[in-house]
């Protein structure tokens, strides 16, 4: 049976404080171990979420009009592609990179200072007619049966059905056999998406602007398409949370310049990052991602395991 996506609405006192209480935060962390996704409401300032999404609906309108565009899905028919949010200082607002509660659900879960490794954003722009293949945000070729990593997704607008909220599966990130997928990244097979469909279908993530939505790495889900041509682009932000001990090798390019801000966050989240002189054209940017560690504990496991397999 499909249910709704659990909301945990952060009041007003937690919010201005910084701080969850031990019941909210209790909540979260069931609600993301159990169903591998959790939406936190009224966890930013709107008016950070606004600035943001001015500056990145004027720029996705640019980049979907040149002649190579990020299309996910290997189709402009999806239109969604892949955005990143700027890098200027003045720009990388707290409650958007570093987000107390986020940090707070998150860790509690991998541990104190999570390694944010990637940083990037999703788009739907309006007028798509294709969508996504149901996968996994995997690259690693063994089956995971423990919490590594996790995406937080900003939403930068209010999202519902008709401005392509995605489609997400409860529940599946406990479903990691590799063989389920055809290839990383790639999709997971028809037979066994129906499978599952007939006992515990997938739900949208419809969400209110500035809620942040934690998924876990290997939840399935789909990007559904922004489908009314009169809509404006529907953009959330990403960054992705990795366990200290996975030593994920990417890191973010960041200008120097926001070396300062990114250090003082320190004491609650490691950003892995590559400090640049001068600005960062983030719209240049390499999209490359990948889910692998390097931690040499982890890659023997993988041997052992496909001795197994």
């Amino acid at each position: 049976m499909s249910h709704q996506l659990k909301t945990i609405i952060i009041s007003d006192e937690e919010k201005k404080a910084g701080r969850l209480t031990p019941e909210t935060l209790a909540a979260a962390v069931i609600a993301l171990q159990h169903d591998g996704i959790v939406v936190l409401e009224n966890a930013t300032d709107l008016a950070h979420v606004d600035t943001l999404n001015e500056v990145m609906v004027k720029e996705i309108k640019e980049i979907a009009q040149q002649s190579t565009v990020p299309f996910n899905g290997d189709s402009r028919a999806t239109e969604n592609l892949s955005q990143r949010a700027p890098r200027s200082p003045e720009l990388m607002f707290e409650d958007i990179w570093a987000n107390d509660h986020t940090l707070a659900v998150i860790s509690a879960i991998l541990g104190p200072q999570p390694h944010v490794t990637f940083a990037a954003g999703n788009t739907a722009m309006p007028g798509g007619t294709l969508r996504q293949r149901v996968h996994a945000d995997l690259s690693t070729t063994y089956p995971i049966n423990f919490p590594f990593g996790y995406v937080a997704n900003i939403l930068l607008c209010d999202v519902d059905e008709s401005k392509g909220a995605t489609e997400v599966w409860p529940g599946s990130h406990l479903q990691t056999e590799w063989q389920n997928h055809l290839a990383p990244i790639k999709g997971i097979s028809e037979e066994v998406v129906e499978a599952r469909r007939q006992r515990s279908p997938p739900t949208r993530a419809c969400v209110k602007k500035g809620s942040i939505v934690i998924r876990d790495l290997r939840l399935w889900h789909a990007g559904i398409p922004n489908s009314d041509p009169e809509n404006e682009p529907r953009i959330m932000v990403a960054f992705v949370h990795f366990a200290a001990f996975w030593m994920n090798p990417l890191k973010v390019v960041l200008p120097e310049a926001a070396r300062p801000l990114v250090e003082g966050w320190s004491h609650k989240v490691h950003y892995t990052a590559e400090y640049v002189p001068g600005e960062v054209d983030h719209r240049a940017l390499p999209f490359g991602a990948t889910s692998e560690s390097t931690n040499p504990v982890l890659l023997d496991m993988v041997k052992q395991l496909e001795k197994t397999m």
